[in-house]
C-alpha cells in the first residue's frame, strides 16, 4: 500500500533525476573560465625607417593590442632586427618602453627611439616587435607576442684614425729628449669606443710606418667623430740611431686596436730633423800606487776614469 511518504520519496527521486542535470549546466555555464578571462598581448603594427648605420639612433613606431578578454598589468615592449620574418627574444635587441597596464581590447601606440648596436653586421634585416617581450603577464597564448615589419638596410660604419699635424725640432743628438708636438682626427661617423695609441717616429722618408724608429707615444680614449686630440708627446732618440736626417712622423692607432673604415690613412709626416749620433768619452784621469814593491807583492793602485763624452757609456767595461 503507498502512503502518502512514499509518495513523496518518489516525487523527490523524480524530480531529482531532471533537475540535477539542470543545476549542472547552469552552474557549468555560469562558472569563470580562466583561460577565457587572460589577457593576450599581441604587437599589431611596428615600422621604421628603410636604411640606417650602426651607432644611429632611429625612431620605430609599435603597436601593442590586448585581445585578450582579461586586463593585463605591466609589461616591457621590446623591439629587435632580425634576418627572418619571425620575431623572438633571441634577435638583435634595438631598445625598449614599459607599459603599465592594458585592458582587454586596448591598443598603445608608441614612437619608440632606438640605437643599432656598433656590432651588427652590414645586411638586411626586418624591424620586430615582441610584446610582454619580458615574460611578465600570463596570457591564454604565449606564443604570438611578436610580428615583424618592415625591411631596413643596415650598413656598418667605422672610426677613420688620420694624422692631422706633427712637428718636432730641425735637429737632436741621439739618446736626448725633446718634445713633439701632434694632432690627431677622427674623420669617422662613429667614435673610436677604445683606448688606442698614437705613436711618435723618425723615419728616412715621408711614409710613416711601424717599421720606422719609434720615439715615443700617447693614449686616447673614446675620440668622438670630427674630434681632434692635440698634446705635447716627449720622444726620446734611441742611441743606435745614425748620424742623418729624418723625417719626424706620426702614426694613429700605431698598435692597430680600432677596426676603422681606412687603415691606411693614418700616418703623417711633419718637419725633417737633423740627428747627431753622439758616443761616449772615456779617458783615464788619475792614477797612483806606492813607489816600490817586490815580485809576486800585491799592492793598490787607485786609478779615475772620467766620460768626458755626451752621453753614458751604457755597457760594462774593463779598466786595466
Amino acid at each position: 500500500m503507498r502512503t502518502k511518504s512514499n509518495l513523496i520519496s518518489r516525487s523527490f527521486m523524480s524530480a531529482r533525476n531532471w533537475l540535477y542535470p539542470i543545476i549542472f549546466l547552469l552552474v557549468m555555464t555560469s562558472a569563470p573560465s580562466s583561460a577565457q578571462e587572460l589577457p593576450d598581448l599581441v604587437g599589431t603594427a611596428v615600422s621604421g625607417p628603410v636604411s640606417a648605420n650602426t651607432e644611429q639612433q632611429l625612431t620605430v613606431t609599435n603597436t601593442v593590442k590586448n585581445q585578450g578578454l582579461g586586463s593585463a598589468g605591466s609589461s616591457y615592449v621590446r623591439l629587435y632586427l632580425s634576418t627572418d620574418a619571425t620575431i623572438t627574444t633571441g634577435d638583435i635587441y634595438l631598445g625598449q618602453r614599459y607599459i603599465t597596464g592594458l585592458a582587454a581590447g586596448a591598443e598603445n601606440t608608441d614612437a619608440t627611439i632606438v640605437t643599432v648596436a656598433p656590432t651588427v653586421a652590414s645586411g638586411t634585416y626586418y624591424i620586430g616587435v615582441v610584446a610582454d617581450a619580458a615574460l611578465h603577464v600570463v596570457e591564454s597564448d604565449e606564443t604570438n607576442n611578436g610580428l615583424a615589419g618592415n625591411q631596413i638596410t643596415v650598413t656598418k660604419v667605422y672610426p677613420d684614425l688620420v694624422g692631422t699635424a706633427v712637428s718636432g725640432p730641425a735637429s737632436a743628438d741621439t739618446e736626448q729628449q725633446f718634445t713633439v708636438t701632434n694632432t690627431v682626427k677622427n674623420h669617422g661617423p662613429v667614435k673610436a669606443a677604445t683606448r688606442f695609441i698614437v705613436g711618435v717616429y723618425l723615419s728616412t722618408d715621408a711614409v710613416i710606418t711601424t717599421s720606422d724608429t719609434y720615439l715615443g707615444g700617447r693614449a686616447i680614449d673614446n675620440l668622438a667623430p670630427g674630434i681632434e686630440s692635440t698634446a705635447d708627446t716627449t720622444a726620446t732618440i734611441p742611441s743606435s740611431v745614425a748620424s742623418g736626417t729624418y723625417y719626424i712622423g706620426v702614426l694613429a692607432d700605431s698598435s692597430t686596436v680600432i677596426a676603422e673604415s681606412d687603415e691606411t690613412n693614418n700616418g703623417l709626416a711633419g718637419n725633417q730633423i737633423t740627428v747627431t749620433k753622439v758616443y761616449p768619452d772615456l779617458v783615464g784621469t788619475a792614477v797612483s800606487g806606492p813607489a816600490s814593491a817586490d815580485t809576486e807583492q800585491q799592492f793598490t793602485v787607485t786609478n779615475t776614469v772620467k766620460n768626458q763624452g755626451a752621453v753614458r757609456a751604457a755597457a760594462n767595461f774593463v779598466v786595466g
